[in-house]
């Protein structure tokens, strides 16, 4: 599991393994020391989880034109595909409606010879209305990930591309994003905006479904 995946620390906190302080924990992974927000208890319990700081990689113009072909519909003029990393590196790509995100149909083969630089293409859309902010599906088809249900590092490295490209005004410093819903699930990732660089937070929620132990 990820150590963005609020089901990693879920598990933690009921086997007894961690206690927070003051509703707070940090957890070392791969990506450094992150720390936790843990708010609530039992099935309300949402964790938030700061990820580490998203650094811009560069912008791809280039890109432009082959990204619409791969993905299968003509990407949003502006603004241009940009990466940014936070361990993985996403490739953004905004495209101007929901409607063109969900409709995706990408050449995968073509999308994992695109770039050895990257580990996968983060496309989203602005939602002008309801729960959500964000539409967003990833693909990482050369990290052997097709398409991705839910992405913690791609939704944590989402705002600092908005705050790059003058955007953040059309999520706001706290909003939700959907995920998934084209491969049958109901991802929903709630990002709060941390500071003016874009450093953010994730949060979620997770249920246990098979409890057990191991004799040995």
């Amino acid at each position: 599991m990820s150590c963005l995946s609020p089901a990693t620390q879920r598990s933690a906190l009921e086997a007894g393994i961690v206690k927070p302080k003051e509703g707070r924990l940090v957890q070392e992974c791969g990506a450094g020391n992150l720390p936790l927000r843990i708010e609530g208890a039992g099935p309300e319990r949402r964790i938030w989880v700061e990820a580490p700081q998203a650094k811009l990689i560069g912008e791809h113009p280039e890109l432009s034109s082959t990204l619409s072909e791969v993905l299968g519909t003509p990407i949003a003029g502006s603004p241009v595909p940009t990466a940014f990393r936070n361990g993985p590196t996403w490739l953004f790509v905004r495209f101007e409606r929901e409607s063109e995100v969900t409709a995706l149909k990408p050449d995968m083969s073509a999308l994992a010879a695109l770039s050895p630089t990257v580990t996968g293409v983060a496309t989203f859309a602005f939602v002008e209305s309801g729960e959500f902010a964000v539409h967003i599906r990833c693909f990482a088809p050369a990290a052997g990930v097709p398409e991705d249900p839910v992405t913690g590092s791609a939704n944590a490295a989402l705002p600092a591309y908005l705050v790059h490209h003058g955007l953040l005004e059309k999520t706001g410093r706290e909003y939700v994003t959907t995920q998934a819903t084209e491969m049958g699930r109901d991802g929903r990732v709630p990002v709060r905006v941390l500071d003016e660089t874009g450093r953010a937070e994730i949060g979620g929620q997770a249920v246990t479904v098979v409890d057990g132990g191991i004799r040995l």
